[in-house]
């Protein structure tokens, strides 16, 4: 294969996409293009350094196909990192684009990546026969967690790993070679390496929204009990009330017909049974 003018020897290595299907990918040194995205003083926020591999797998009228695409390594990224805690990258070429969605964990301690995103132009030559050509976007799932890093710190993986990526009639698998990745940069260069774990990449799923729905139910439980608490408090206190009003009306009750002039056993047991 030829590869930026040079003619190599291409090892092989064959992998299965979500759908089940084989794909045979160049495991040969990987050609790294480095992307950045600058911010408003023309620093680096946000670098990627990868040999990307994108395989397509897509239903035609005679059945599904695979297809390769290999990101360039001459194309500009663009983006916005303004956001202290949300940034953004998009890599275009040839009517497509990759979008990278980058986050913060609530504590702000680490950095994931959030979404990626593909827009493919399948009126392409590359997308023969394809059902309903035209612009089509894929994406990875929803609050899925790629890469979680902590803040300052570049995520590093030399093995192969693979991000899948869904939309209508068209799934992808996007191969990562040599990868490194660092949004939030507050420097001009990477910063200290995070290793990846055996194994590549993993997707963690997002957990902002059960904490907040747990955070939401804590509160809801905190407010129940102490209302009942307060509630409790002035029952208690009434109860309290009324009994010492019951004993002090038995009490001058009493004191009204011990003081006559004459009374018997019986008006006195009236006067208490009265009162009780």
């Amino acid at each position: 294969v030829t590869v930026n003018g040079e003619s190599q020897k291409v090892e092989t290595s064959t992998y299965k996409t979500q759908e089940g299907s084989e794909v045979t990918l160049g495991t040969s040194a990987p050609v790294i293009g480095e992307y950045s995205v600058l911010n408003d003083d023309g620093n680096p926020c946000i670098q990627l350094e990868v040999d990307c591999t994108i395989t397509f797998n897509y239903k035609t009228k005679s059945g599904e196909r695979d297809d390769n695409e290999y990101l360039p390594t001459n194309i500009k990224a663009e983006g916005d990192c303004a956001d202290e805690d949300a940034s953004t990258m998009i890599l275009t070429w040839n009517g497509n684009s990759m979008t990278w969605y980058f986050s913060k964990t609530p504590g702000r301690e680490r950095w994931y990546v959030q979404k990626m995103e593909l827009t493919v132009d399948t009126t392409s030559n590359k997308f023969q026969n394809i059902n309903n050509p035209g612009l089509r976007r894929l994406a990875t799932k929803d609050r899925a967690m790629f890469f979680p890093t902590p803040v300052g710190k570049s995520y590093s993986c030399q093995d192969e790993t693979s991000v899948e990526l869904q939309g209508k009639d068209i799934d992808a698998t996007v191969f990562l070679r040599g990868f490194k990745l660092q949004p939030f940069m507050y420097k001009n260069e990477f910063g200290p390496v995070y290793e990846c774990s055996p194994g590549g990449a993993r997707a963690f799923r997002d957990e902002t929204a059960p904490i907040a729905v747990g955070s939401t139910l804590a509160i809801v439980v905190l407010l129940t009990v102490t209302g009942y608490g307060v509630y409790r408090y002035f029952k208690i206190k009434k109860v309290q009330y009324d009994t010492m009003e019951r004993t002090l009306a038995c009490v001058l009750s009493l004191y009204s017909v011990l003081t006559q002039s004459s009374f018997t056993v019986e008006h006195l047991q009236s006067v208490i049974l009265r009162h009780n």
